[in-house]
């Protein structure tokens, strides 16, 4: 049995592979595996068939490479791993957590989506095959060569990391330049329909990628249902390479935060001056940063009290509070009792880990346990990410393009009352 080629970092009992894309190998994630590897993880850089140092098989799809990771698993007894792929990458992982999940601990996926993809690698492919090196001796030749092909030099700094020396005078290629070939107009693939992988499972996606797009996303919650999707500033589809710090603080943070160390509970009169802290986070991020006028001294006054005028779930990890559930009773002349959700948010260190899930639930919970006829709340239209994830929850979004929401602050009631 082929067992694949992996350069293996750090010696924790935790492990991540990392499954590299179309035309890459696992060296190129060297530099992000160091610093995984520091937070107690044993980064295995996987070299895929055809790839790199691995074998070369004329037999060549995702279903095989699949198996060809399940094989690595098992020849080096792992029961349990974390999963970070990218581009074609990313395919294989979401195929893997369809068939294996038992296997998974999380998942990352990095700017690929399941769906169909126009062939866009030929010209690349094209200029490798065209390379002769009985002809072609050394890297900058090659680089001249490549470079009738493909103007991009960061791309073809990429591919050059395929370079190898045969001998002392002959140069090839890591790839099985053929077999690839052949393989170009199937890099696309289609999750089967009603296979849920709910484990924890991040999606990074560059703000510039033409790879993602967020009509996209429904097809992610449906397959994802503990998925977090975090769009990286500043990037395109090489996400790790064109924002590494946000990437690698995105990962790490996912990685290590242990869902089973989280608690929700009710706030007390202690939690005011966090309570505020992320409500002001969330104002920030909702691109309204002056909007919160109420004090510790309000939160305290109206949220202890025989009668609070408001109630707060609290999400802690390791005795820091990292999110919140914010509501009111309400009473419609409708539906009678009701409760509204006035701001759930997490903060942003810690999103794509599932603690916002972990805050809707116990909402949910106790709407149920105080018998309120209905729930609600507000989303702005432009956050997408917010709004697929109530529509797969089963949520309604009413489009109450005839009503207009109308307000007066204490000045204008002031005012009104006076005239």
């Amino acid at each position: 049995m082929k067992i694949l080629h992996s350069n293996l970092i750090g010696n924790s009992k935790r492990d991540l592979f990392i499954i590299h894309g179309f035309l890459g190998m696992g060296d190129n994630w060297k530099t992000h595996a160091n610093k995984i590897a520091e937070n107690n993880f044993r980064v295995h850089l996987i070299d895929l068939r055809n790839h790199g140092k691995s074998f070369w098989s004329d037999e060549f799809s995702f279903e095989i490479m699949v198996e060809d990771l399940y094989k690595y698993a098992k020849h080096y007894n792992i029961k349990r791993f974390c999963l970070l792929g990218h581009s074609m990458g990313g395919n294989i992982g979401m195929l893997f957590a369809q068939k294996y999940p038992e296997l998974l601990e999380k998942i990352i996926i990095v700017d690929i989506i399941p769906k169909q993809y126009k062939p866009q690698h030929e010209t690349i492919l094209n200029g490798l095959k065209s390379i002769d090196f009985n002809k072609i001796k050394s890297r900058k030749n090659v680089d001249t060569h490549l470079s009738k092909y493909i103007s991009d030099e960061r791309v073809r700094q990429f591919l050059l990391k395929n370079l190898y020396w045969v001998d002392k005078e002959s140069l090839g290629l890591k790839l099985n330049i053929e077999v690839l070939i052949e393989f170009k107009d199937r890099l696309s693939i289609e999750l089967k329909k009603g296979i849920n992988f709910d484990k924890p499972s991040l999606f990074l996606y560059g703000d510039s990628s033409t790879y993602v797009d967020e009509s996209d996303f429904p097809m992610l919650y449906s397959n994802f249902s503990n998925i977090e999707i975090i769009k990286v500033p500043s990037s395109g589809h090489w996400v790790h390479a064109d924002n590494p710090s946000f990437f690698i603080d995105k990962t790490i943070n996912f990685l290590n935060c242990n869902m089973e160390n989280h608690i929700i509970r009710k706030a007390n009169s202690n939690d005011v001056k966090d309570i505020l802290r992320l409500l002001i986070e969330l104002a920030v991020y909702e691109k309204d940063p002056d909007a919160v006028k109420i004090t510790e001294k309000d939160l305290l006054e109206d949220g202890f009290r025989d009668n609070p005028r408001y109630e707060c779930f609290i999400a802690e990890i390791n005795s820091e509070i990292v999110g919140l559930a914010f509501y009111t009773p309400r009473y419609s002349t409708w539906d009678g009792k009701t409760l509204h959700l006035e701001d759930l948010v997490v903060t942003e260190k810690m999103r794509g880990k599932g603690i916002g899930l972990s805050l809707y639930k116990s909402f949910l919970k106790e709407a149920k346990k105080q018998g309120v006829n209905r729930v609600e709340w507000s989303v702005l239209d432009w956050n997408k990410p917010a709004i697929n994830f109530y529509l797969k929850s089963g949520a309604l979004i009413d489009d109450y393009s005839k009503w207009k929401i109308v307000r007066m602050n204490k000045s204008l009631i002031e005012k009104f009352l006076s005239s």
